[in-house]
């Protein structure tokens, strides 16, 4: 009787260990991607802080609660502000009623590798440290019973001498290739991980040769459509673990709210024949909340139905904004200081204005002036027109002239406040519109020709500054001849850091020193 209730013992310990044998993913897995992938957190420059958790009912009257809590911290690029990989920590709980208890932490290193202008390849390795416990408080055996008083827990079990617990340690690993648009926002993902490779032994009794099962995993995304308000974003995740396999696909339907950057997601898949998935989430700048359901499909007594909720906080880490608050705080004491001398009676010497050369001349003096703007954020584009100019062929014919050089005619001035980043020659979407049209008239009239000339601020070194502005105008003219205009008819230059519109003395204004010029001109 004894061996049979060991026996008996044995299997239904490991019975509830095989329960969480098989590597399990939250329905909304963005709340805790480094359990999807260790890759993952090297494609982000955010600081980020995620909770996921998840009520499960089960068939045997019990239910699993599971909590998971991640960090993950970029290493950003000094000089352009993009990620070049991440660290990242996460601890999770899992407990199956009053049975069986789990708790693990990990930690994650991922390399970003960039594959293209808007393509990364992420490379990630994760170690986990996992403790295991079986509490065997409420299981009796035959050496506790006591004829006609039932058993008696104060007595010596006889067969458990310990509590049943482990604990060992795995390594992980992941790729994650993905593809976005100019404003970061997703448009191809496609991931690899590897779980587990080192198989360390999670048995519960001792000297059993028990091995843990890796886990691979493989998902991916990729959008179909996108408006300026909707989106959808078909995904998938397939885990395979123990020689089994566990298939979810479904789709992510995104819609931006109004003018606001605030978006609301509804989230429909399907865990085949196991479940179905309902969620919906709620993003907004610097966090998100989610909700969903995952309701059974067919005989699944693992799952009777899971609740989840998600959390996630983030918030750009970007080195250049500490350099700007030290700009801000010498600008503040420069000022302070130039008051302090004009109190006390010392003059304050005026910076000579810096003299603009290789103009374009004009037959008639361009008195106009740039309109300021508020934000550059709110307005990219902005055009300087001249005063109307009289046609040659009005002039008086009587007027007496001797030789008459010809020189090019001026016909309006433009001024492009791109929203550069530092460092960045990239056109925005809006500075792409302005110049489609500014080429359908260059197409329509083809008498005219224009100049480009490339701004940027004074920081850098000079001679990078004036290659940075070279190529942001070639970057126009490159645009503009693609689409159709001869590339005689565009005149490329780059002034640096030398004609700045202000004293560069706070972002807004380098913002709008990051700009290029464009002349429309008849020759």
């Amino acid at each position: 009787m004894r061996f049979v209730r060991l026996v008996l013992m044995s299997c239904l310990l490991l019975g509830a260990y095989t329960l969480h044998a098989q590597y399990f993913q939250f329905s909304q897995y963005n709340f805790s991607v480094q359990r999807v992938n260790p890759a993952w957190i090297g494609l982000t420059s955010d600081a980020l802080v995620d909770f996921a958790f998840r009520n499960q009912k089960t068939g045997g009257d019990f239910q699993i609660n599971t909590n998971f809590l991640s960090v993950a911290y970029p290493f950003v690029r000094a000089s352009t502000g993009k990620p070049l990989g991440g660290i990242g920590f996460s601890v999770m709980s899992d407990k199956s009623g009053p049975l069986f208890k789990s708790q693990e932490a990990s930690a994650t290193l991922a390399v970003n590798i960039p594959t293209g202008r808007y393509q990364n390849l992420s490379v990630g390795f994760k170690v986990l440290t996992r403790w295991q416990r079986i509490n065997t408080e409420g299981l009796f055996t035959g050496a506790q019973y006591l004829e006609g008083h039932g058993f008696n827990p104060a007595l010596d079990n006889g067969e458990i001498p310990k509590p049943f617990q482990n604990r060992f340690i795995t390594f992980s690993s992941g790729l994650l290739w993905q593809e976005t648009n100019r404003k970061g926002v997703l448009q191809k993902q496609l991931g690899f991980s590897f779980f587990d490779f080192n198989q360390p032994s999670p048995t519960f009794l001792d000297g059993s040769q028990d091995e843990l099962p890796s886990t691979v995993i493989v998902h991916g995304a990729w959008r179909i459509y996108q408006n300026q308000q909707l989106g959808i974003l078909p995904e998938f995740i397939l885990t395979h673990s123990s020689s089994k396999n566990v298939l979810t696909g479904g789709g992510r339907f995104e819609y931006v709210l109004g003018k606001s950057k605030d978006q609301v997601d509804v989230l429909i898949k399907y865990a085949v024949g196991r479940s179905g998935i309902f969620g919906l989430q709620f993003h907004r700048e610097n966090y998100s909340i989610g909700f969903s359901y995952d309701f059974p499909i067919g005989d699944n007594v693992a799952n009777m139905g899971a609740f989840e909720v998600g959390l996630e906080y983030r918030t750009p880490v970007d080195p250049r904004s500490k350099r700007e608050l030290a700009r801000k705080r010498n600008a503040k004491k420069k000022k302070t200081s130039q008051a302090k001398r004009t109190q006390n009676g010392t003059p304050e010497k005026k910076q000579p204005l810096q003299k603009k050369t290789g103009e374009l001349v004009s037959a008639k003096k361009d008195s106009s002036s740039i309109v300021p703007i508020d934000s550059v954020s709110d307005k990219s584009v902005e055009i300087v027109k001249l005063d109307s100019i009289t046609d040659r062929s009005k002039s008086n014919p009587e007027v007496a002239a001797g030789n008459i050089n010809h020189e090019p005619l001026l016909i309006e001035k433009i001024t492009l406040h791109f929203r550069f980043k530092y460092n960045s020659i990239e056109l925005d979407d809006e500075t792409e519109q302005f110049l489609l049209e500014l080429t359908n008239t260059l197409l329509e009239n083809t008498n005219l020709s224009v100049q480009i000339i490339g701004h940027t601020d004074n920081v850098g070194p000079p001679h990078l500054n004036q290659r940075l502005s070279i190529k942001r105008a070639e970057a126009v003219k490159a645009y503009m001849t693609k689409a159709g205009v001869a590339p005689d008819r565009v005149i490329t230059q780059g002034k640096g850091m030398n004609e700045p519109l202000n004293n560069n003395a706070t972002e807004t204004e380098r913002a709008h020193n990051r700009r290029v010029e464009i002349k429309l001109f008849r020759p």
